[in-house]
This record gives C-alpha cells, sequence and structure tokens, in this order.
C-alpha cells in the first residue's frame, strides 16, 4: 500500500503522470485517503492538460472533503482552462469561502474570470481584495490595469502598470508605452 503510494508519488515528480495516475488509482479502495488519491489524480491530470478528466476527479475529492479550498481552487483553475468562466467562479468563490485571508491566488483568478465575463467592477474589487494582501502583486496589478483599461480609465491602468515596471516586471513597459503614449 505505501510502496504504491510511494512509487506514484515519485511516478509524478519525475513527470510520469500516467504512471502516477495508474498507481493512484490502485489505491482507491483505501477509505481513508480517497480525497487525497482523488485529489493527487486530479493534479497529474491537470498537468498533463487533461482538464475534463481533472475535474471529474477534483470534484471527487470535494465529495470526501467539501471544505479542501485547494481542491476549488484547481477545479476552478480547470474550469477555467476549458473556458467556463461561470464555474470557475464558484470554485473561486468557495475556495476564498474556505481559506478566506491567505487565498490571493483565487482572489486574482476569480478577478480573471470577473474579467472575462465583463464584470469590470467585480474584477476590480477581487483584484484589489489580493492587492490587500500583498501590494507587491504584480500579476494582479497587471490584471487590474487592463479592467481600468476596458473601464477606460486610462490614468488608472497607467498608474498600475507603472508599478508594475517598477516591482521588476519590465515585460508591461511595451503595454504601458501602447496605453500610456
Amino acid at each position: 500500500m505505501r510502496v504504491i503510494f510511494y512509487r506514484a508519488k515519485s511516478k509524478f515528480d519525475y513527470r510520469d503522470f500516467k504512471g502516477a495516475i495508474d498507481d493512484y488509482e490502485k489505491l482507491n479502495y483505501l477509505k481513508n485517503f480517497k480525497d487525497q488519491i482523488f485529489y493527487n489524480i486530479a493534479i497529474a491530470q491537470f498537468i498533463d492538460f487533461n482538464y475534463q478528466d481533472a475535474i471529474n476527479n477534483f470534484s471527487k475529492s470535494i465529495e470526501y472533503d467539501e471544505d479542501d479550498s485547494y481542491a476549488y481552487l484547481y477545479r476552478g483553475n480547470s474550469k477555467f482552462k476549458i473556458n467556463d468562466y461561470f464555474g470557475a467562479l464558484e470554485d473561486y468563490s468557495k475556495s476564498i469561502e474556505f481559506n478566506n485571508k491567505s487565498n490571493i491566488i483565487a482572489l486574482n483568478n476569480r478577478g480573471v474570470s470577473n474579467f472575462k465575463l465583463r464584470n469590470y467592477k467585480s474584477a476590480l474589487e477581487d483584484f484589489k481584495k489580493s492587492l490587500k494582501i500583498n501590494p507587491r502583486n504584480y500579476s494582479t496589478l497587471y490584471n487590474k490595469s487592463l479592467t481600468h483599461f476596458e473601464m477606460k480609465e486610462i490614468k488608472k491602468a497607467c498608474i498600475d502598470l507603472k508599478k508594475s515596471i517598477k516591482l521588476g516586471k519590465e515585460v508591461f513597459e511595451d503595454e504601458y508605452l501602447k496605453i500610456c503614449y
């Protein structure tokens, strides 16, 4: 039992996702570890770009551990990858509900989902909450700037882009030049 679990973990670490999934599935009969097994299978499927199967296994993991914020986060990421932004919003919200103080990733990702759905005010709220936790998150600043741009708030977009660049992300300089000059 332990040998198969550690072998699966090793296969995962060496990016043999199909082998890891096979081994984890052999452990499916272990009731006490079902949430971890389904979660690990789903992570391997997510990394292997098999998003629909990952969604199914994250859902199974959640059935066994209903307040696992990371299962909701990654199921949301999987839904986002297949352009199910409404489903992603729901899962990011659940992830935030169960891990509300430090879940800047879920806040940022929910903001991006809102952005994709053109819910710009909600997107800005999420980006602002995320930046309260980590004001130096250049990715969130960038996403916030794009949202301001879509809302025709060019000055605010430029301020956020400038902050991103000052944090060492020169890759945003081209964007800054396009929007702000």
